[in-house]
C-alpha cells in the first residue's frame, strides 16, 4: 500500500483511478493497520480534493470500515450516512451489517446484510454483494437460534432430530444463507 501513500504524499492528490485501485486493494487484503493508515490519506482526499459523488462514496466506504475496525462509532456514523444519502452500495450495507453484528444486534444486522446481498450494487468489491453478506446472514440466524436455546448445528444432529418448533424456521434460514454463501461465485459479465 506504500505506493498509494507515496503518490498521495507527493501531490496531496489521488486521481479517480488511484482512489478506486487503493480502495479495492484495501477491501481485498487490507488489515486494521492498513485501514488506519489509509484513513489519513482518504480523509485528506475529502478535505483537499473536489470529488464526485461516486468518489465520495468510495472514499467514505473505506473511512467507514476504518472507523468500524477501531470502534469509532461517531466516525462510522459520519461516513456511512454520507454514502446512504448519496448512493447506497453493497459495501456500506455490508459494513453496517458487520457493525450491528459486532454490537450483537442480530435483527438490525440481518437488515443490512440482506441489503448488501440483494438490494444494492457494489461500487468497489463484487464480493460485498456475494459470499460475505450471506455468511453474515447465516451467522445472525445462528446467533438468534442460540439465544433461543438451540446450539447444535452439526449435520448429524440436523438429520437425526428436528430442532424445536420455535427455532426451526430460523435454522432453515441459517442453512439457506450458509448454502448460498458456499455456492456463490462471481457472476460472469
Amino acid at each position: 500500500f506504500s505506493i498509494f501513500a507515496k503518490a498521495y504524499n507527493k501531490d496531496k492528490y489521488l486521481s479517480d483511478n488511484l482512489i478506486s485501485m487503493y480502495a479495492k486493494e484495501l477491501l481485498k487484503c487490507g488489515d486494521k493497520d492498513d485501514f488506519t493508515e489509509a484513513s489519513k490519506i482518504f480523509e485528506g482526499v475529502l478535505i483537499n480534493q473536489k470529488i464526485t459523488e461516486e468518489q465520495l462514496c468510495k472514499v467514505s466506504c473505506i473511512l467507514a470500515k476504518a472507523a468500524r475496525l477501531v470502534n469509532d462509532d461517531a466516525a462510522f456514523l459520519k461516513y456511512t450516512t454520507k454514502v446512504l444519502v448519496a448512493s447506497p452500495c453493497s459495501e456500506i450495507c455490508l459494513e453496517l451489517g458487520e457493525y450491528f453484528l459486532d454490537k450483537q444486534d442480530n435483527e438490525e444486522a440481518i437488515v443490512w446484510f440482506y441489503n448488501a446481498a440483494y438490494e444494492t450494487e457494489p461500487i468497489l468489491d463484487i464480493n460485498s454483494q456475494g459470499k460475505a453478506p450471506r455468511l453474515g446472514l447465516a451467522q445472525c440466524y445462528a446467533n438468534i437460534a442460540k439465544e433461543l436455546g438451540y446450539t447444535d448445528f452439526t449435520e448429524e444432529t440436523a438429520s437425526a432430530s428436528s430442532p424445536p418448533q420455535d427455532v426451526s424456521a430460523i435454522i432453515e434460514l441459517h442453512k439457506k444463507y450458509l448454502e448460498e454463501a458456499m455456492k456463490w461465485d462471481v457472476p460472469e459479465e
